[in-house]
């Protein structure tokens, strides 16, 4: 049982000793869950076992247990058969060519679809953080004109992003879902920002009642759209490394690790905000190493992302 996500008892699995499967913790589901549903969810929700989870009485993941390893050695044969038809002679005048070919049939993605929408998303990402320094008023605090180009800039960047997320959706559903979130909070901030400036007008000639209203509707929708930039990062994340996992194994892995660091990052926010009300010195220093981290894990994503869509050349 404790080597098992979905609770079945490896000891009485008839399959065992066949494949010399060392239970799916160590052996199928091991790698994030990349070749078995219940321990990729699993290993998505952070959980050890199906057990307790809200959704296990109805799940169908669940309910077609018995057939996960019947999935796994299906998929396992296809992937041996795909390397032996791959393999070609020592010495090939065609091996680089050939190399490229296997790698792009191992899965069914449209491959210069899926690499040219990647590469455009990379791009979007350094023009939207361009528009972030633009639009920062401690440096372009007396330029209202550039702070209103950077923002025009971050907020088109976003929408493009978005857009070109949802149409990879139809080679990877995540994305999709990771699409509509980033587009629905990209609107809330816009709205929420022009609420709040409303607000805050309303204030200033009319007093503090005037505004109040609007400005705390404006709040919430701001913190709505946190919410949703978050989810659509995480979302994000998943989806890069399931769009690549047949072609390069490791990069997805990798992708998986940043979906999980990424929450470690809101939790660090949180830490030094209590510790700037308890111990303001040890939270300007832990400050500092955490923009470091999180500068790093930047750079990360926009090398992962380049790296996976370079995966998809034919």
């Amino acid at each position: 049982m404790e080597n098992s996500y979905c609770g079945k008892d490896c000891e009485d699995c008839l399959d065992r000793e066949a494949v010399g499967c060392p239970g799916c913790k160590n052996g199928p589901g091991k790698e994030d869950g990349t070749l078995c549903e219940i321990a990729r969810c699993c290993s998505n929700k952070y959980r050890n076992f199906c057990e307790g989870c809200d959704n296990s009485e109805s799940c169908s993941k669940l309910a077609d247990r018995e057939g996960m390893m019947q999935k796994w050695n299906e998929n396992k044969t296809r992937v041996s058969a795909e390397a032996s038809a791959a393999a070609v002679p020592m010495g090939s005048a065609d091996t680089a060519y050939s190399g490229e070919r296997s790698s792009g049939a191992r899965d069914n993605h449209d491959a210069p679809f899926v690499r040219s929408h990647l590469l455009a998303i990379f791009w979007l990402f350094l023009l939207a953080g361009f528009g972030n320094v633009l639009s920062n008023e401690n440096i372009f605090g007396e330029f209202s004109i550039v702070i209103g180009l950077g923002s025009i800039i971050n907020i088109g960047a976003s929408i493009a992003t978005a857009i070109l997320m949802i149409r990879l959706g139809r080679e990877e559903d995540t994305f999709k879902t990771a699409g509509i979130c980033d587009l629905v909070a990209t609107g809330l901030l816009f709205v929420a920002e022009l609420i709040l400036a409303g607000a805050l007008v309303a204030m200033e000639f009319s007093g503090l009642a005037a505004g109040g209203i609007g400005a705390i509707f404006a709040m919430l929708m701001l913190l709505a759209a946190v919410v949703l930039e978050i989810i659509a990062g995480y979302k994000f994340l998943v989806a890069c490394g399931r769009i690549v996992e047949r072609r390069d194994f490791a990069l997805a892995n990798r992708w998986y690790v940043m979906s999980k660091l990424f929450f470690w990052i809101f939790g660090g926010i949180i830490i030094l905000l209590i510790l700037a009300f308890i111990m303001p010195g040890i939270a300007l220093i832990l400050m500092f190493l955490f923009v470091l981290g999180v500068l790093a894990f930047g750079v990360c994503e926009y090398v992962f992302l380049y790296q996976t869509a370079n995966r998809f050349r034919i």
